[in-house]
Order: structure tokens, then sequence, then C-alpha cells
């Protein structure tokens, strides 16, 4: 048998073990369920950082706690978040942040500020309902990525106005030059072609920045060789063998040629399409041919009124007619008076002078025309054919006056 001694200390070591094994177990069993109770206020979370997805634990209660513990500067009148500041956080949620940039747009001389959270600047135009036109340009480009403050321009397009043989209204990008204008249209300009800006003419590659509303006008010059006539002189020659008042073609006339070139500038403007013509040179290809008329000088002696009267009603002194006759004149559109004779009807109004059918009265012959007087077979026409003859007016009303008569013709030699 044991001690009393070494029994007691046996069971003293046992007591001490126990007390130890107790302590153990009500110290893990504390652990365990301080554990629990912490871990059960914790969350795991979908975070989107501007655009960065993580996965992230906490202990934060709401959204607005959530940020907070990121160290997130909020801006909450222009930062997205999603859900709402006071939503309650709850575990396997998604939380997304996207901070607010500022874009100062400028156009068209005025400026407005843009908070936005899209990524580009194209979305933000979007966001905002800001078009860009065809011919609008916008720097920095339309791609870029939004990051920070930013400053973006915007020029709109311009219309300008083509006269080149047409009218036409042309659509263009903002600054824009007059070169680059005039290649965009394939605007084919020839060597003497002009180029006109407004009221100015300027180099056909002029760098000129074009402005809303400009015209330009092209001048098409060209060169253009016209054959013209020249009319010829007629020389009047005394003749002492003709009686006074009768004439006799010598030598016909005939016109000449005469070759003009021009320079032929043609423009189109408001009023429309307009030429102007420089003479450069003009050369004769032809000369001229003079028509030369004898005129009769010889002085013969009128008969009195009482021979003429005899004359008249006599059957003496020549062959007697009986013709219709017509009137004509020389002051008429396109009449040139001149008879087959010769004889100028606008130089010599006062000439009495009859047209005839060769065949019934010789040209040239001398005759008596009832109503009329003494006068000369000068002059034939087409319509005259027969007993017929056609009368020599000065004026329109005599002719008329004249009109359609049947009268007796004495032919005197």
């Amino acid at each position: 048998m044991l001690p009393n001694a070494t029994k007691r200390m046996l069971q003293a070591h046992r007591m001490k073990i126990v007390t130890t094994l107790l302590t153990v177990v009500i110290l893990s069993i504390a652990t365990f369920f301080a554990y629990t109770a912490y871990a059960s206020g914790q969350k795991t979370l979908t975070f989107i950082k501007d655009g960065k997805e993580s996965v992230i634990t906490t202990r934060a209660n709401t959204v607005q706690e959530l940020l907070q513990e990121q160290n997130i500067h909020l801006d909450k009148q222009h930062d997205a978040v999603q859900p709402s500041l006071e939503t309650a956080l709850e575990d396997k949620m998604t939380v997304k942040w996207k901070p607010a940039h500022k874009v100062v747009v400028s156009e068209a001389g005025s400026k407005q500020a843009i908070w936005t959270t899209a990524a580009t600047l194209a979305e933000m135009l979007d966001d905002k309902g800001i078009t860009i036109g065809q011919y609008d340009t916008i720097t920095p480009n339309a791609d870029t990525k939004i990051d920070g403050s930013m400053n973006v321009t915007i020029k709109n397009g311009i219309k300008v106005t083509v006269y080149n043989q047409a009218k036409q209204d042309v659509n263009t990008k903002a600054e824009t030059t007059l070169d680059q204008f005039v290649k965009q249209q394939h605007i084919q300009l020839n060597k003497d072609d002009k180029l006109q800006l407004n009221d100015k003419l300027v180099p056909k590659d002029s760098n000129q920045v074009l402005k809303n509303n400009d015209k330009i006008y092209i001048h098409r010059v060209s060169q253009k060789t016209i054959t013209e006539p020249i009319d010829y002189d007629v020389v009047q020659q005394d003749d002492s063998s003709l009686e006074k008042g009768q004439t006799r073609v010598l030598q016909s006339g005939q016109e000449g040629a005469m070759a003009k070139t021009y320079k032929v500038t043609t423009m189109t403007d408001q009023q429309g399409t307009h030429e102007q013509k420089d003479l450069i040179q003009s050369t004769v290809t032809k000369e001229p041919k003079k028509k030369i008329i004898a005129v009769g000088t010889k002085v013969v002696q009128s008969p009195t009124p009482s021979e003429q009267a005899y004359r008249g009603t006599s059957g003496e002194g020549g062959k007697v007619l009986y013709v219709k006759s017509t009137a004509f004149t020389a002051n008429c559109k396109g009449c040139r008076g001149i008879t087959s004779l010769g004889i100028n009807l606008k130089s010599h109004p006062g000439t009495k002078v009859i047209a005839v059918d060769p065949n019934v009265i010789p040209l040239g012959s001398k005759v008596w025309v009832e109503g009329y007087g003494y006068a000369i077979a000068g002059d034939t026409g087409g319509g005259i054919h027969g007993n017929k003859i056609d009368v020599f007016f000065p004026s329109q009303s005599q002719a008329h006056g004249w009109g359609l008569r049947t009268v007796k013709v004495k032919i005197l030699n």
C-alpha cells in the first residue's frame, strides 16, 4: 500500500490535470463562439471600381460605408453608384462605383461644362444628345478615352456656293483651304482659267481658309477664232457716154474675209452665265474686191409738159405695151437697194426705175410709164414675168399707194 502522503500527491496531480483540461476546453469553446460571432458579421462582395472588378470581404453595413472603407472620395452629385448609397449590404452582392469627369465642350463660340461617367467622348456625346455632323470636326478624336478633366472643341461644317457653269451649294469641313476644296471637289482648272473668291481673284493654289457662305467663281478662259466678212467699197466713176441719172456696173464687188481670234471668258454668277470676248489678233484671209459703177454725166434736155402729154397719148416714139404694174421700195429690212444695173436706189432715191422681164422690155431701156413718167428699165425680179413691171418709189407709203394697176408703157429706145 502506498503511503498516505503519496496518495495525496497523486490525487493533487490528477486534479491539476483535470483542471488544466477543463480550462483548455472552456477556452476553445469560448474562442469558437467568439470567432463564429465575428465571422457572422462579414460579407463577401463583388466590387467594380471604375471598371475594374475584384472580390472583397467587408463588415460594412451599407454601400456608403463600403466606399468609405475603400477610401473613395465620393462626388455624390456626379459619380455613378449602384446600388444607392443607403442600400444595405448583403453577402455576394455586386457594388459598382464610377467617378465622374468634367468635360468642357466648346462649339460655335459657346462653352458648356459636362460631368460624365462615360468611358469615351463618343459615349458622352451620345448620352448628352450632341450630334457630330458629317462635316463637323471634334478635337480630340471622338474615340478618345475620358480620363480626368478634358477640353473638347467642336467645329461645325460650313457651306460655300460654287459658280462653275452652274450654281451649286457645297458643304465642307471648317478650316478647309481653297486649294484643298478645289481638289476635294475634283474641279479641273485649265492653264488660263481663273479663280475668284467672293469679290477678288486669287491664285489657283490659294491656301486661304474658307468661311461659311463664301462664294467661289470659276472663270473659264478659252480662245475662239471667228471668220467675219469684210464689206467691199463702192467706187463711182463719171461716164460722159451715159445720160445723167444712168449707171452701169463696170466691176462687181466681192466681200473679203477676216479671221479674228478672241480670248473668251465665260463666268456664271447670280444673274446667270456671261461671256466676255477680247480681241487678241485679226488677220485678213481674203481681200475685198471693189465694186465700180459708171455714173452718167451726159445732160439730155427734158421734154416740156406739152411734149410729155403728147408722147403719153401718141403712139409715136416707140413700142407701146399694156402691163400689170406693182410697186417696190429700197427702204425695207434686208433690202440692199442695188438694182441689176448697179443703180444704188438708197443713194439716189429720186431716180425712177422699173423692174422688168428682159424678154419683154430690154434691160437698160428708157421707158415712159403711164402715171409714173420717164424711167429706166434698170432691174429685174423673181416675180416679174411677161407683161408685168414693178415701179420704184422712195418710201413704203408711196409704194403701197400705187397698189396694183394696169398701165400703158412706151419703150422709147
